[in-house]
């Protein structure tokens, strides 16, 4: 019908090919080849980090403990008349300083011999790459969260002397208390970024 000729074997209408079902079973199955498709693997959802969106100071490259200088107290100003009766009584400003130690975080996945020699390129690589993001997400949970007990560092939401508002329901008037409560602290700088669980948007 089509006025063509096939070069090699027989020409089959597509529709046919198309409503034909494929199967495989019994003794035919064991000519029916199967392909791994490993460059398309599937990985597991994962929640997406939240610390790391937020413009926070990443420290790279130290070594040994870390000791960061801090202003805990300011100096004082004074109002003068300016006709050389005036006494100013001296302030100093206090200096502190905030130690940073390490609190290293690891993971142990095993896997035989024959796995690595046998699977594909890309099975030592979704190991590792599964084993970075679950490191990844612990970090991101006890930045806000960590107790700071045994090797747990300790999260933003467990530092003494942070201004908190405590609502189960946080409404619009919340938002504003948060607002208000950083002004009044003197926190409103322009790198804030906020972080807020899902199950509250």
């Amino acid at each position: 019908q089509t006025g063509r000729k096939a070069s090699r074997g027989l020409m089959v209408p597509f529709d046919q090919i198309k409503t034909r079902a494929l199967t495989k079973g019994g003794t035919g199955s064991s000519t029916v080849e199967e392909t791994l498709l490993d460059g398309d693997f599937i990985d597991i959802l994962r929640a997406r980090s939240a610390i790391l969106s937020q413009p926070i100071t990443n420290l790279t490259g130290n070594v040994g403990d870390l000791r960061i200088p801090k202003l805990d107290g300011s100096a004082t100003a004074f109002w003068i008349a300016g006709d050389d009766s005036d006494t100013i009584t001296e302030s100093t400003p206090t200096l502190t300083e905030v130690p940073l130690a390490p609190h290293p975080l690891g993971g142990l996945v095993t896997y035989s011999h024959l796995m690595l020699r046998q699977g594909t390129p890309t099975t030592e690589s979704i190991i590792r790459d599964d084993l970075a993001q679950v490191l990844a997400q612990e970090v991101d949970l006890q930045a806000f969260a960590g107790d700071g007990t045994g090797n747990v560092p300790l999260g933003i939401l467990n530092t003494p002397n942070i201004t908190s508002v405590v609502d189960a329901t946080p409404d619009w008037a919340s938002i504003v208390q948060l607002e208000a409560d950083l002004v009044a602290a003197n926190a409103d700088i322009p790198s804030m970024g906020y972080a807020v669980a899902a199950g509250l948007l």
